[in-house]
């Protein structure tokens, strides 16, 4: 049998995190708004992500899909 578990979603200020909302904040390069949405280790790839490629980021901005995650 397959048993199902529903893990509640974190939120932050009483709003659900969700990668939509990191990746709009990503686009920004507001790191500082991302720190208190994700896991320490990720927050250090994503900073890593960002001085690697500080252009990147913006250019991918004109594409909802790849901004947002969302069509």
């Amino acid at each position: 049998p397959i048993t199902l578990v529903e893990i509640e979603r974190l939120c932050f200020q009483e709003t659900p995190i969700s990668a939509s909302w990191v990746r709009k904040l990503l686009v920004k390069h507001d790191l500082t708004a991302i720190a208190p949405l994700v896991p320490d280790a990720t927050l250090r790839y994503l900073q890593g992500m960002v001085e690697r490629h500080p252009g990147s980021a913006a250019a991918r901005q004109k594409s909802p899909v790849l901004a947002t995650g969302e069509k």
